[in-house]
């Protein structure tokens, strides 16, 4: 049997409220010109509130979309995340 590789995860941190699970790839496609996903998924997982009011949300991406979030400052409408 052949193990299959999950993808890694990433927290986003610190997002506007009115960004939801479902909308976050929308909004991180049009605020970000400068990361292109090529056609590669972001699966958002769930968005929490944290203990001091703010919003993070759990993304899976692949190993090389995620090294290019992890080096480029991510905008969220306007809020740099």
């Amino acid at each position: 049997m052949k193990h299959k590789l999950t993808k890694p995860r990433l927290i986003i941190y610190n997002i506007p409220e009115e960004i939801s699970v479902r909308n976050v790839t929308i909004v991180i496609k049009t605020h970000n010109p400068k990361i292109t996903l090529n056609g590669k998924i972001i699966t958002a997982n769930f968005k929490y509130k944290t203990g001091n009011e703010n919003y993070n949300i759990l993304i899976k991406i692949g190993p090389k979309t995620r090294k290019k979030f992890l080096e480029a400052k991510l905008k969220m409408c306007g809020k740099y995340a």
